[in-house]
């Protein structure tokens, strides 16, 4: 079921090279990377019933292998085509509100958000999501990946409050559900975080980068680019309000987090 060209999670800024980087990595050198933790299971999903036609199927899994090489090959308004054909034939296969026909959903407004097609791209990312909020427990990241990709189309077309707005009820979903340390909720804290400081709400965007390093720091490592990001952002919020002693105990608890992973001396 995993398409392969899924974007990645949602508003993720460039690697950050800043203050917090710089202390890490005199802490640690060669540190490889590591993965995201394991989404938690999907909520009340249904199992998919067994395709009857095995031809339909590998047709569909031709369709989207055809789509990916061409975004592979950046050849975006070529791919549209394919990702059509593989959208409408995951709804006849799996039905409209299944999970498959969803990602086909989320990938074909992919597709087209990149082929400069925003509105049409909005249309198919906004299905895809309403289905995962049906079918997936808030801390999984397609949902932030879906959240993401609509962002940057609101983003570009004045409607920001709509994205924090879906942030934050992704963000209280979690808590309803019990995943409110969960990694995937740091995420979510992380990216409503950014979004703000776009919108220059650098106290709401200092609050919620203070959330996501408190569950980074049971959960992950400093060296894990989302930790990071987000240290690196507040370290520099930090900096720039003169909070200082903040900023010291914030940079003497990552170095105390590297040391009890083992990476640190």
């Amino acid at each position: 079921m995993t398409y392969c060209f899924r974007v990645p999670a949602a508003l993720r800024a460039p690697a950050i090279y800043g203050l917090m980087a710089l202390i890490v990595a005199l802490v640690v050198e060669s540190i490889p990377v590591s993965s995201q933790a394991t989404n938690a299971p999907a909520k009340n999903q249904k199992a998919v019933p067994a395709p009857v036609d095995e031809a339909r199927v590998a047709r569909y899994e031709q369709l989207k292998s055809e789509a990916q090489d061409l975004l592979r090959a950046r050849k975006f308004a070529d791919a549209i085509r394919p990702g059509e054909a593989a959208f409408r034939l995951a709804e006849e296969i799996y039905g409209p509100g299944a999970i498959e026909a969803a990602i086909a959903a989320h990938n074909l407004g992919f597709i087209l958000r990149r082929a400069d097609r925003g509105q049409d791209a909005q249309k198919y990312l906004e299905l895809a999501l309403k289905v995962y909020q049906a079918r997936l427990p808030a801390v999984h990241e397609d949902i932030r990946n879906a959240i993401g990709e609509l962002g940057q189309i609101y983003l570009r077309n004045g409607r920001a409050e709509e994205l924090v707005g879906l942030y934050r009820e992704l963000i209280a979903r979690a808590g309803r559900e019990g995943h409110d340390r969960h990694i995937g909720n740091a995420h979510s804290h992380n990216n409503l975080g950014f979004v703000l400081r776009g919108a220059r709400r650098f106290q709401e965007a200092e609050e919620q980068w203070e959330r996501a390093v408190a569950i980074y720091a049971i959960s992950a490592s400093p060296d894990d680019e989302p930790y990071r990001q987000a240290a690196d952002s507040l370290l520099n919020r930090y900096m720039e309000q003169s909070q200082f002693d903040k900023a010291r105990a914030l940079v003497v608890s990552t170095i105390e987090r590297l040391r009890a992973l083992g990476k640190g001396q």
